[in-house]
């Protein structure tokens, strides 16, 4: 028994010959009858091959509903044969059927179960050296989510239509997002993975990426994901960009359905995304405390090369970055990255100034301890940066003005001491991640 956690009350059983009445509807229901798999094939299938037959299960109180069913056997060629026979050793595993009852589909049941049952198989059964199945055209987004590759079109005849076949390649869907972007090439990139893994291959897919940040997230609930970011050198405890780029991931590729998406960090709280009617996303950052300092360190003076210093402040420990208030945005664009590679600066440091309408303050974001020379945009700097600013409940703009440049809209909730962070986001790579599969457990 296996609870997917990509819907609330799913569970994936290993298939009783009790459950075959129902199977059989079902599989006759989803398919057309030259393609159906005949109540014969099935329970030949159970019976001879029953660690490869899995069923689906909503639990409702004490009652469960069967919603769907995945079925595969073994064989060591990969041909219309192989739809009818079971070779206990055979190298390839074919999967017949991936069936989801009509009521439960586009809930994201099948890509979990998919993903679930080929890293299951590849687990347990180090024999197996390829998963294959057929699939018609509008399939092959779906298997493509899960790791699938097209070979191209099927020799298999398999009633009146065309199918294609598709190898499990182990790869990983990855999206590369701009966030904080109304376009492509703007804003904060950030790559988004769908799954996390040992830290140690973690850090090594960030490194690879070689962004600002690569969130890895992990289904705990329809609209639930445990979230974690990484530099190309280290795991930070909070990151704005990334997470709004890992909701507008999520709803791009139908992972998210409802309007709000909640991540649960390691030590930053619950964060909540919303899609607004305007196509912005909304993100409900923690207002982090911050601490003016009357004293400006030495270091900071050096690095802006005398440039006049109206205000110095420090986050909290969860936060630790620094910010420093200086007179003009002319004084701002002038700053040299590499001056802020000092010892006194654990994560970052943001550099402000009030600005003319229609913004009210601009800032950049330097963070070279952290391998990041400059931060195109920071949604996390806006937790320290509204406070400082005392912006109130109402929406006001601010503008990041690196290279690659964002816009954000900003407002405080005192009450509950949250700062809401809006911006856009935009989709510019789709890729599959090919990593050894060993490196994920």
């Amino acid at each position: 028994k296996k609870k997917l956690h990509s819907m609330n009350h799913i569970e994936l059983r290993l298939t009783r010959e009790t459950d075959l009445e129902e199977i059989i509807k079902l599989e006759t229901s989803s398919y057309p009858s030259d393609e159906a798999a005949s109540a014969e094939m099935l329970k030949f299938r159970l019976g001879e091959a029953s660690s490869y037959f899995w069923t689906m299960w909503k639990i409702q109180g004490e009652i469960s509903i069967l919603v769907g069913f995945i079925v595969g056997t073994r064989v060591n060629v990969w041909s219309v044969e192989a739809m009818g026979s079971h070779e206990k050793d055979g190298e390839i595993l074919g999967i017949h059927s991936v069936v989801v009852a009509k009521e439960y589909r586009r809930k994201g049941i099948a890509t979990r179960a998919v993903q679930w049952y080929c890293d299951e198989v590849l687990q347990r059964d180090g024999s197996i050296k390829k998963i294959m199945l057929l699939a018609k055209a509008p399939m092959i987004k779906l298997y493509q989510r899960v790791g699938f590759q097209v070979l191209g079109l099927s020799a298999i005849e398999h009633g009146a239509e065309q199918w294609f076949d598709l190898e499990f390649s182990g790869g990983i869907e990855m999206l590369q997002i701009d966030a904080f972007s109304a376009k492509a090439f703007g804003g904060n990139p950030a790559a988004v993975v769908f799954r996390h893994g040992t830290e140690r291959w973690m850090r090594s897919v960030a490194n690879e990426n070689n962004l600002a940040e690569t969130a890895f997230l992990c289904r705990l609930g329809p609209s639930d994901f445990a979230i974690r970011w990484f530099t190309p050198t280290t795991e930070v405890e909070l990151c704005g960009h990334a997470t709004l780029a890992s909701a507008y991931a999520l709803w791009f590729t139908g992972r998210a359905v409802a309007n709000s998406i909640t991540f649960h960090t390691r030590t930053a709280g619950n964060l909540l995304v919303t899609k607004k009617a305007d196509g912005w996303l909304e993100m409900d950052l923690p207002t982090s405390e911050i601490t003016h300092l009357s004293q400006i360190p030495s270091p900071f003076q050096t690095a802006l090369n005398g440039t006049t210093i109206l205000g110095c402040a420090h986050g909290p420990p969860g936060l630790p970055d620094w910010l420093i208030e200086i007179p003009s945005l002319d004084d701002i664009k002038n700053i040299d990255p590499n001056n802020f590679k000092i010892d006194i600066v654990e994560r970052g440091v943001i550099v402000t100034a009030k600005a003319d309408s229609p913004f009210a303050f601009e800032s950049r974001f330097f963070a070279p301890n952290v391998g990041i020379p400059e931060d195109p945009v920071t949604g996390s700097s806006f937790s320290l940066l509204a406070p400082y600013w005392q912006v109130k409940q109402e929406d006001v703009l601010a503008r990041q003005v690196s290279k690659r440049g964002g816009v954000i809209r900003v407002h405080t909730n005192a009450a509950d001491s949250r700062t809401i962070v809006q911006g856009q986001a935009t989709l510019v790579l789709e890729a599959q991640l090919l990593t050894p599969r060993h490196d994920l457990f």
